[in-house]
């Protein structure tokens, strides 16, 4: 006995090991791919900084004038027109409340920007702007679900947030990854944590960093409506799948129940005969009856409990068994 402990044991200790050498050899895997890549944290952040300065500021941080919000807005009015083949006409609008005015034009940058993409129409570099904010919001939500615990965050917010990663522009995608990169190598500044509205690198952000670095790291060589259509074609099958399994699951519980009510109608026909097929078995009752009765070995059954069933019977007599010649509530019975 003591034997047999000191083996499990040792079982369980090259268990371990091997599980510990696993993530050691998958670690040591990621840190080479890091290391291919010849960069330290300067040059990451100099990177990012030249794709951020390419990429501009985000729309919420740009001011505009009141002249400048009214011309957006007539300009965006006209460019959503255009864009859905009607004509746009200029009127001398009341002034509206900079709230207001701001609320209108972020509705309709993201009209013109759905608008843009539907049509094949050029990205501008607002639209790709507008794009990256969409995301920023979606991973900030992401984050705060898992921040709050409960379990893990709903499938829609992941679904959001894989449908606004694929719509950021290349150049947009790759600061993204630089991002990510200096938060899970630690070479990240403030600058960096307030590009994405992340306040505090906790281990559920380092976490998610590490995560989306390859994630992004995968993307980056593929075209955006490449990301686009993939992404869109990887939710057509889950949705196909998801539909095809529910048919499926009413099919069988419709079979189930079906199945139910038959084994009910079985047994109340058993019911119905067993006492009747006794008294013909005793001789009593019409005497064709009772002739019949000793013919059909199957009717018999109707009496017998499952251990007669198996000491009366040889192999080759269940095999003879058989329903033809039988009235259809004596083959309901012996269902």
């Amino acid at each position: 006995l003591a034997s047999q402990t000191t083996e499990e044991k040792a079982r369980q200790l090259a268990a371990l090991q091997a599980e510990a050498d696993s993530k050691n050899a998958e670690i040591s895997k990621w840190r080479n791919e890091v290391a291919k890549l010849n960069w330290d944290g300067e040059a990451l952040r100099r990177e990012m900084e030249e794709i951020r300065s390419k990429n501009g500021k985000m729309l919420q941080e740009r001011e505009l004038t009141a002249e400048e919000l009214r011309a957006e807005l007539e300009k965006r009015q006209r460019e959503n027109a255009e864009l859905l083949g009607q004509t746009h006409e200029l009127m001398n609008r009341p002034p509206v409340k900079d709230e207001e005015a701001l609320a209108e034009l972020e509705r309709l940058r993201n009209e013109n920007r759905e608008l843009r993409s539907k049509t094949g129409a050029a990205l501008t570099a607002d639209d790709e702007a507008s794009y990256f904010e969409a995301y920023v919001s979606k991973l900030n939500a992401l984050l705060a679900a898992r921040h709050a615990g409960g379990g893990a965050p709903k499938q829609e917010l992941y679904s959001e947030y894989e449908e606004a990663l694929v719509q950021l522009s290349d150049e947009f995608l790759k600061e993204t990854y630089l991002i990510f990169m200096l938060i899970y190598t630690g070479e990240y500044t403030d600058d960096v944590l307030e590009r994405v509205r992340v306040e505090e690198v906790t281990e559920i952000v380092l976490g998610f960093a590490e995560m989306a670095t390859i994630k992004i790291g995968e993307l980056i060589a593929v075209p955006r409506n490449n990301r686009i259509s993939n992404l869109a074609n990887a939710k057509a099958q889950k949705q196909q799948k998801a539909e095809s399994d529910k048919r499926k699951q009413e099919e069988a519980a419709k079979n189930a129940e079906l199945l139910a009510t038959v084994r009910k109608a079985n047994q109340r026909a058993c019911t119905q005969l067993q006492p009747v097929v006794a008294l013909l078995m005793r001789g009593e009752g019409d005497a064709a009856e009772v002739k019949r009765v000793e013919r059909r070995q199957e009717l018999q059954l109707l009496t017998m409990t499952p251990a007669e069933m198996k000491a009366k019977l040889s192999a080759n007599q269940w095999k003879g068994l058989m329903t033809s010649g039988l009235r259809p509530p004596e083959v309901r019975a012996l269902g």
